[in-house]
């Protein structure tokens, strides 16, 4: 959690350097305007996936994240994502509507990969990531997840979290959803 990172660490300072806010500023935003999440936990966050974890189909809170590659596993842990899925969901596209119930249902048999399967509404992408790639993507707006990590060496992940709003936050359930308290 953001609130358990160290003050003066690398990541937290990164987080908070007004250059790098800028910087994602002007690839995300027309106005240049952006924010830091207000979140106390989950606005800048280290995701650990140790063997045989994953993290299903989902949408985030955020408006915008930034991830940062900072350890690859031994296999899995693959980034995929259909991009700009919930404007095709609000449009009540018969076909997306059906890949993403059926990309849904089928994770939880720990799928290895959706890009090896057909999809007719939806634009499964796999992102290759490897150590120190930077990640820049509306999870809001686009349904992604990451497949299961194998073997001794950790999957680990820094998420940085931004907003075009000041002060938004997680909502009390995501909180207590990833790391086990509300504040």
């Amino acid at each position: 959690a953001y609130d358990e990172l160290r003050e003066r660490g690398p990541l937290k300072t990164l987080y908070e350097t007004d250059a790098l806010l800028r910087f994602i500023a002007s690839v995300i935003t027309t106005d240049d305007v952006l924010y830091r999440l207000a979140d106390p936990l989950g606005a800048c966050t280290v995701n650990v996936f140790r063997s045989c974890d994953s993290h299903f189909w989902h949408f985030d809170e955020s408006e915008f994240t930034t991830t940062i590659m900072l350890q690859e596993p031994i296999s899995g842990g693959y980034f995929e994502l259909t991009p700009f899925t919930r404007h095709k969901l609000q449009e009540h596209d018969p076909k997306v509507e059906a890949d993403v119930s059926r990309l849904i249902s089928q994770d939880g048999d720990n799928v290895a990969s959706a890009t090896d399967q057909k999809t007719s509404g939806c634009d499964v992408r796999r992102l290759d990531f490897t150590e120190g790639t930077l990640s820049i993507f509306g999870g809001r707006q686009s349904l992604h997840r990451v497949t299961p990590v194998f073997g001794e060496r950790d999957r680990l992940v820094a998420v940085l979290c931004w907003a075009k709003q000041q002060n938004v936050t997680n909502s009390p359930a995501v909180r207590k959803l990833f790391w086990g308290r509300e504040g």
